[in-house]
């Protein structure tokens, strides 16, 4: 999908905006054959805080600091070649029949990683004046492109809120299959219609506290356990700061977080302090770590190693690539103890309850579960 739909995707966009740069960043797949359900509720999938933070997440290659018109755009289609849609189609509301902000019911959504998305339902209470369109029959043949966000404010229609409708016709049982895959539109020589994200310096800290809070608790929620083990090794250790300082620091550096990407280094400090000091926070986030880790120390600290390596493909490129090497020159021994040892060095749980000594059965136990295989065919894959 990416190597081959994904350029046609970029080539229609094109032709049909004018934009010099666009930029597929998701699809999915729905239907019997993947077991995804359709999306059977009103909704618009992108605020204008989610769609900016594609600038930070799909960046325009060569632009630095990107100034202009931002667009999200939706291509949806059939992908059964051998019949049309029947039923279960994809329904999009006029968006000059919607009323703003009336219609628009913000929602916050975890994601994982303490990152959320924010996107809006739609309110039914002028459900009389919306204006609702699908498309029957439509082939393998045809597109259906439609706006998820435009920050150009002059634009006729800057949301398109979409749903999946049955229509109750005899069709019920058809087994529709479809692809939607999602783009990112860069129009450099237009106006700046960017949102300035920037808060007065006065209100920084206060906002990233809050921020924080609300992020970090969603780690409960996040579908990448190894992302989970990590921080809740932090929190068994005690180290509530250490974390908060960790999260901060890749939020406000790397992510760029509108809540943090302005914070000098005195004032992350300080909102770690508060955050760690609040003891509401402390106590969910203990209650949570706890659930974490079962059984012994020595079987917790055998699956957090397993979860950490076979999660380095996802590791900055200088750590990723030099991690590769090592388990293409066979040194995969090294990396486990290196692992253990370098955990024991942050005082990050389950290795505070260890010795030195205990690493050669950390690795016996991981050569039993198979690690050298899974690492020796991840390390095999294309990097990226």
């Amino acid at each position: 999908v990416r190597q081959k739909y994904y350029p046609l995707c970029v080539e229609a966009i094109k032709k049909v905006t004018g934009a010099p740069i666009v930029i597929c960043f998701h699809h999915l797949v729905r239907g019997h054959a993947t077991g995804k359900p359709f999306a059977g509720l009103a909704h618009a999938d992108y605020s204008t805080w989610t769609a900016t933070n594609l600038l930070q997440d799909t960046p325009p290659p060569g632009i630095m600091d990107f100034k202009g018109r931002l667009s999200v755009m939706n291509l949806w289609r059939n992908i059964n070649p051998d019949s049309p849609i029947q039923n279960h189609f994809l329904a999009c509301c006029d968006g000059a029949s919607v009323l703003a902000p009336d219609d628009f019911i913000s929602v916050r959504v975890p994601t994982g990683e303490g990152k959320e998305t924010h996107m809006y339902h739609m309110c039914g209470n002028n459900h009389r004046l919306h204006k609702w369109y699908y498309f029957p029959l439509q082939t393998a043949e045809e597109n259906l492109i439609f706006m998820q966000y435009d920050s150009d404010p002059h634009m006729k229609c800057r949301y398109t809120f979409h749903s999946s409708v049955s229509v109750d016709d005899g069709t019920l049982d058809y087994k529709r299959e479809s692809i939607e895959v999602r783009c990112v539109a860069y129009f450099p020589d237009a106006e700046n219609t960017l949102p300035d994200w920037t808060l007065p310096p006065d209100m920084r800290v206060d906002a990233a506290v809050e921020a924080c809070k609300t992020h970090t608790k969603y780690v409960k929620a996040s579908p990448d356990r190894r992302y989970q083990m990590g921080a809740a090794s932090y929190i068994m250790a005690d180290n509530h700061r250490g974390w908060l300082m960790e999260m901060l620091d890749y939020n406000r550096r790397v992510a760029h977080h509108a809540a943090y990407k302005d914070l000098t280094d005195d004032q992350q400090e300080e909102v770690a302090d508060k955050v760690a000091k609040d003891p509401n926070w402390k106590s969910f986030m203990d209650q949570w770590a706890a659930t974490m880790f079962e059984g012994d120390p020595l079987t917790a600290a055998v699956d957090f190693v397993e979860l950490h390596l076979l999660g380095f493909q996802k590791w900055p490129p200088v750590h990723r690539d030099r991690t590769k090497s090592s388990i293409q020159e066979g040194h995969i021994k090294e990396l486990v103890t290196g692992t253990c040892a370098h955990f024991k060095g942050q005082d990050r749980y389950p290795f505070t309850a260890l010795k030195a000594s205990d690493w050669p059965s950390v690795w016996k136990r991981l050569q039993a579960a198979d690690l050298e295989s899974k690492l020796r065919d991840l390390a095999m894959e294309p990097t990226g």
